[in-house]
Order: structure tokens, then C-alpha cells, then sequence
């Protein structure tokens, strides 16, 4: 079974996730702008809470990667 990756493929996978990510980071602008109104000290806490969120995400995305790639080796020694 030849399953070659092509560009179509990566783009089809990817775009969909680009989009997420795009939206994700257009609806942080949008919060930020919000919270801004209500004062320095409530933007001040929505900085601090961005740090904590991002290393809660890169712990789990690098969870998530390390899991493709026990799940891509499982998979290679088979064939």
C-alpha cells in the first residue's frame, strides 16, 4: 500500500488548522480589546493569564506530538 504524502494532502490537513488558529487568535484581540476598557489592572491580569495559558498549550501540543510519533513508530514497525 503506497500512501505517499503530497501537498494536497498536507494543505488539505493543515488549512483547516490554520484556520483555527487564526480564529483562536482573532477572538484573544477581541477579549484583550474588551477587558482594556475596563482598566490597566484587569489588563494587567489578562497578561499574566496569556502566560499561564500558553504554557498549559505547549505542554499539551507537545503531548499531542510526541503521541504522533509513538503512534507513527507503532505503526512503521508493522509494515
Amino acid at each position: 500500500m503506497d500512501e505517499t504524502i503530497n501537498v494536497k494532502k498536507q494543505l488539505k490537513i493543515s488549512l483547516p488548522i490554520a484556520f483555527e488558529n487564526f480564529i483562536n487568535i482573532l477572538m484573544t484581540l477581541i477579549d484583550t480589546l474588551v477587558i482594556a476598557t475596563l482598566g490597566t489592572s484587569e489588563l494587567g491580569a489578562i497578561g499574566a493569564m496569556g502566560v499561564v495559558l500558553n504554557i498549559m498549550d505547549m505542554s499539551i501540543q507537545s503531548m499531542n506530538i510526541s503521541n504522533i510519533a509513538l503512534l507513527s513508530k507503532a505503526k512503521g514497525e508493522n509494515d
